[in-house]
Formats: C-alpha cells, structure tokens, sequence
C-alpha cells in the first residue's frame, strides 16, 4: 500500500482527485487543507508521495516546498497548480519535484502513471506537455538556456508578488542559492527604503506598464547593494497579466566608480582635503544656514610661513609631504562636521559652523601650537614649520552680508599676522 497525502484546500479538486484515486487499490489518498496541517501530518506518518497545490490558505506550494525539501529531503512531490506558467513549473522543478501536472489537464491516467512513476521509480523530473513555440521562433529551451546564462537576475513574480522563477545569476546577487527565493515575496528582497518605489512601480505593472529604476536590495553578505530593476507584465499564453517579470542589474561596481569620480571632483589629490571649488559651495550653504537660524560661523584662513624655502631646500615632494601633513594636524583639533579644505598652494582655510569667534581663535591657537611643535621630517635637523592665522567670524554684523566679505576678513586678519612676525593669530578688525 502507498500512502498519499493531497495539500489541497478547494474540495471540488479534492474531491477530484479522490474520485481519480479511490480506484486503486495500492494507492490510499490523505488531504491535509494547509501548509501548516501537512507538516504535522509528516512529521507523524509516512508517504510515498505528496500532491502539492500551489494556492494554499496560509502559504504558497513554492514556500512549502522550501520547507519540505529541507526538512523531509527524501519526500517525493507533485505539484498540481491551476496556472499553466511554465516559468512558475521551472520554480518547483528547481525545488526538486517529480513533476508539475496542471489541474487543467490532469487526468485519472496521467495523475496514476505520474504518482507510480515517483514512488516506483527514480525517473528524471518531467514538466506537463506544452505546445512548441511559434514558426519561425527557436524552442523555448533555448529561452531557458538564454535566461539561465543571462548576467542580469531574472525574477518572475505572480499577481501576489511571490516568486516563482529565478535564474541563477539572481541568486549570486544576492548571495544565496537561487532556488532559496522561490516562493517568498518578492519585497522581502527589497530594503525598506525601495519598498515604496516597487509599490509604486507595481501597480503600473499589473496594468501592463513597462519601467526602469534603481534601489537597492538585501544581500546575504553585504546587507544591501545597489541595482537596476527593468519591470515588465508577466503574460500568460493567452496574452492575461499574470504577474511580473524584473530584470535586475548588479550595479554596485558603478555606484563604486561614480562615488570614487565625485570623490575625486570635490577632493584635493595631494592633501585629501576638499578643494577650493567644493569649500565655496559648502560655504554658501552653512553661510545661509547662520543666517536662517542665528547662529555664528567662523573662518579660519592659514597659511605655511616660509614654505618656499622648504621647497628650494628639500625639494618638491619633501614639500608635498609638509602639505599633507599639515592637513592631518589640523584635522586632529577639529570636529568632524568642521569644513577644511586647501584653499591653493600652501593656504588651508577652515569654517567652523556654530562656533563664535572667540571659540574659534581658541582652535586657531591649539592649530597654530601643533604645527610649530611637530617634526616633520624625523630627523631633527630639517627646519620646523610654522603658520599664520587669520580669524573672522558673523559675530560682528558687518560679516553678515555675503560669505565673500568673511573670506575677506579672514584674509585680511592673515596678512595682519604675517605683518605682525608670522606664526602667530590674528582677528580681523574694521
């Protein structure tokens, strides 16, 4: 006698079945009406075989199969579905099923011969007979080979946005067996910050909409990655919407290149710093940020003390060393939403958002300190470097106009302190 447990919930299928069965003596039919019933049923008795339908109350045939294929490895399955999609036959397949009959179809000879053959035999999987493509078309085996081999992910989701097909690339990019995403959600691929998106997106899919964007996804191991969705309707034979079909493009080397590109654009290349181009924009913005909210903004404009005489003696790229490591020096006293940029040859400029003038004198003094007690060529014999200061700030009301006028000032303080003796720090004054 072999035992078969049906996972079916619509009694007219059931009932169907049974009828197919009920004349077979070696055969004896179980339902079980959820995925949660059947799990219980197998973990108390054994079968030859389980007739697995796709729709289910509290799940879906590919995300139980998941289950079953971890959990009763040697189970034999049939997947039974009423949608004749063979991209959703290619899921179960690939989930590891003696084969997917369509209940549109599904005879007492073909459900016997197909449930004998998985018990009796280990005969390879089989798909339900389908038509071949249309003249003048290649088969559809050659599609498969093509979308199996593509590198872009290929999901195919069902109008409840379950997967039913991936192709392996799918899986790579997200670091996971392909087969693992069959029967889950398609959102749950998703990062909560692209949920919205694909909501929207969606519904202008299931109404036969094309589109393109960009999100990001969960990966296994990275946590997310940027990728390139192309969304399309997912069409029956028939030429019904039945769900959708993404192409999704790994497009985490591009972000990389583009952010390294901004990087570089905004960026000194000696220094690391921002470059003069980039401080004037975040100037105007913290500029108009004081402005709006009342606050003070202070600039510090400093500049090297006799740094041609480093060049002419040490050469170049001795001189380029000093530059750098000035730069880190002052990063050192600093905060890290403090603005510090190279200003152009061996001049830094620093802005100092919601600091007064006094505070950043204070900073501009423990600066120009670091700078004059650092050995910057290791040997104790090259000359110590040292630098001017100069401080302004919107405390005083005639620096509110324009960012142009405290750039200015902190100019004119710095000339004051190389005027004054050099390595020292000036305040500009009307």
């Amino acid at each position: 006698m072999f035992p078969i447990l049906l996972i079916e919930d619509n009694p007219a299928d059931v009932e169907r079945v049974s009828r197919f069965l009920r004349r077979q003596s070696d055969l004896s039919l179980r339902v079980a009406k959820t995925g949660s019933e059947a799990l219980e049923r197998l973990e108390k008795e054994s079968f030859s075989c389980v007739l697995l339908d796709y729709h289910l109350p509290d799940t879906n045939g590919l995300e139980l199969l998941q289950t079953l294929r971890k959990r009763f490895p040697e189970l034999k399955v049939v997947f039974l579905t009423g949608h004749e999609d063979d991209r959703l036959f290619l899921g179960a397949l690939g989930l590891g099923v003696i084969a997917c009959l369509s209940k549109e179809k599904l005879t007492e000879r073909l459900l016997t011969k197909t449930i004998r053959a998985g018990v009796v035999s280990s005969s390879p999987p089989s798909m339900p007979q389908r038509s071949t493509a249309p003249p003048g078309l290649p088969p559809y085996e050659v599609y498969q080979t093509l979308i199996e081999t593509m590198n872009e992910g290929v999901v195919v989701v069902d109008p409840d946005q379950i997967v039913v097909f991936v192709n392996p690339r799918m899986g790579e990019i997200v670091g996971c067996p392909a087969a693992d995403l069959l029967g889950k959600k398609v959102t749950s691929l998703l990062t909560s910050g692209a949920l919205p998106l694909f909501l929207q997106e969606w519904d202008k899919t299931v109404q036969g909409g094309a589109c393109r964007y960009e999100c990001e996804i969960e990966t296994v191991t990275s946590g997310s990655t940027p990728v390139l969705v192309s969304q399309t309707p997912s069409y029956r034979r028939g030429g019904e919407i039945y769900g959708g079909l993404l192409v999704i493009t790994d497009i985490s080397r591009q972000k990389e290149i583009e952010k390294h590109l901004e990087q570089l654009s905004i960026t000194d290349g000696l220094t690391g710093l921002f470059n003069r181009r980039h401080f004037q924009v975040l100037l105007e913005t913290e500029f108009q940020k004081a402005r709006r909210h009342q606050h003070p903004l202070s600039c510090l404009m400093i500049d090297l003390d006799y740094f041609k005489r480093c060049n002419d003696t040490r050469g170049h790229l001795s001189g380029d060393r000093v530059l750098w490591e000035v730069g880190q020096l002052i990063r050192k006293e600093i905060r890290a939403h403090d603005i510090l940029a190279r200003y152009g040859g061996e001049e830094f400029i620093l802005l100092f958002p919601n600091i007064p003038l006094q505070g950043a004198f204070e900073v501009a003094e423990r600066i120009r300190a670091s700078i004059a007690g650092h050995s910057f060529f290791g040997d104790g014999e090259g000359p110590r470097m040292t630098v001017s200061i100069g401080v302004a700030g919107t405390d005083d009301a005639y620096l509110g106009s324009s960012p142009e006028e405290l750039i200015h000032a902190a100019d004119s303080a710095l000339y004051k302190a190389k005027r004054r003796g050099r390595n020292r720090v000036s305040v500009w004054e009307r």
